[in-house]
């Protein structure tokens, strides 16, 4: 498990919640004075009941994002995003082609060893037994019988009244069946698809054991999901751009430096040494350190910054049922060498992941002022398992073709210092503010205010 502390990609949210990166770049103002939550949310139910998942999922996250941090909200945004996955792999025509070639046995062993995963290394046990997976996998299935495209790509010859009396052996099947354990849902699971082919008259089992696989894997939360070999996560050209993007002086008369982070990569806290360094020689005496539309990223790297901030005490603590982040708690003893000057720092309903974990630290150690909207609220640790039990076994003079995928597991959850969870809650600002230029404004007065009392 050691490999993890210098993991390169820890997905983020603005990846694996479609639309969201498109949403980064609306003002929240405009948001406000437009689309009110309640518009917003009223389409987004429209939007869901009509089956249009991605214009209901990009209504769902405004919303969100405008105000309406709750449960309720945060559900149908996982609803929202399992149903538009659904229909995205049916539009995939790649991935469709690739699944009728699929030797029945190699999609049984690669459901099998999502399970496996699932059920040893996902961050609530309670989401994980046997018997929720095999509903939530069986749930999927049944919602792919009623898809038009599903239908018309693998079942083209069967009627109405047979997708019915199908959808009804299905369900009369799954809920007479309680399996205890991975492999009795294994031996379950081959007993149902047999009972399908012979009902539907299906040649190629493994596109109805994918339909299950999927099911199980996006059904836990907003972040855990499956990826196919045909879907990439996180390019390398995105691992190369740089976070730390906007470094000046916003008054140089008072030393006020500002610093805007926008990703957390493990090259983050090099870059945030560099940019310190560089208002040092300005003559830094105050810093305002801007976290907006911040998605998050490497949660070993947020930690990293904030040791570059703090000289002692609790960052964050993690629970897991990994032993990398089981009961950890992560301090910071940079002592005499982290940064001493005053901050202000900016965060709003974009601000999320490790972003969180920076600003929580801050604010509970009293380190920062912290301005803006209540934070997003993502406190969780995903990582990306690559998957093997479907690939081609190496030939003499070949490298092995991998084809089995990549699954996305959620592994720990993120308490701040206080023992406080960042999920569903973020970080409230000492100062409330939804405008964006008032934002700077506020933390720009704060900033020379203390830069004075130096």
């Amino acid at each position: 498990m050691s490999k993890w502390r210098h993991a390169r990609t820890l997905l983020v949210l603005a990846f694996l919640l479609p639309g969201f990166s498109r949403l980064q770049a609306t003002p929240l103002k405009s948001q406000k004075t437009q689309e009110t939550p309640e518009v917003l949310l009223a389409q987004a139910a429209t939007a869901e009941r009509n089956q249009e998942w991605e214009k209901a999922l990009e209504n769902y996250l405004k919303g969100f994002l405008a105000g309406r941090q709750t449960p309720e909200v945060r559900e149908r945004i996982r609803v929202c995003q399992q149903r538009l996955a659904q229909a995205q792999r049916h539009r995939d025509a790649a991935l469709q082609e690739y699944l009728t070639s699929l030797p029945a046995a190699d999609a049984f062993n690669l459901y099998s060893e999502v399970l496996d995963r699932l059920n040893v290394l996902y961050v609530d046990r309670e989401k994980v037994r046997p018997e929720q997976l095999f509903r939530t996998s069986w749930e999927e299935l049944d919602r792919a019988l009623q898809s038009p495209t599903f239908r018309r790509l693998h079942l083209g010859t069967a009627t109405d009244s047979q997708i019915a009396a199908a959808r009804k052996l299905l369900q009369d099947f799954c809920t007479t069946k309680t399996p205890k354990t991975i492999r009795e849902m294994r031996t379950t699971t081959q007993q149902l698809v047999r009972a399908l082919q012979s009902k539907l008259e299906i040649t190629n089992a493994s596109v109805v054991v994918f339909e299950l696989l999927c099911g199980a894997s996006n059904s836990l939360d907003e972040h855990s999901l499956y990826l196919s070999q045909f879907q990439t996560a996180m390019t390398t050209d995105s691992m190369m751009l740089e976070t730390v993007q906007d470094v000046s002086m916003l008054s140089m008369k008072d030393g006020v430096g500002y610093i805007k982070v926008t990703a957390f990569t493990d090259r983050t806290p090099g870059e945030l040494d560099d940019a310190i360094q560089q208002l040092r020689d300005q003559g830094l005496r105050s810093l305002v350190l801007d976290l907006r539309g911040n998605a998050g990223g490497n949660f070993l790297a947020g930690v990293q910054v904030a040791r570059r901030f703090l000289s002692s005490g609790i960052i964050v603590s993690t629970q897991s049922r990994v032993s990398e982040f089981s009961n950890r708690v992560f301090s910071s003893e940079s002592g005499m060498m982290a940064l001493d000057v005053p901050m202000v720092l900016l965060v709003d309903s974009k601000t999320m992941s490790s972003a969180e974990i920076v600003a929580s630290a801050l604010k509970e150690q009293n380190r920062a002022t912290v301005i803006g909207m209540p934070t997003f609220g993502k406190g969780v640790v995903q990582y990306p398992f690559k998957l093997s039990a479907a690939d081609v076994p190496e030939m003499e003079g070949s490298m092995q073709q991998s084809r089995s995928g990549t699954l996305v597991i959620t592994i720990a959850k993120v308490l701040t210092a206080r023992g406080t969870p960042i999920h569903g809650q973020g970080v409230l600002p000492d100062v409330v503010e939804s405008d964006n230029n008032r934002q700077i404004a506020i933390a720009l007065e704060r900033a020379i205010a203390l830069a004075r009392m130096r």
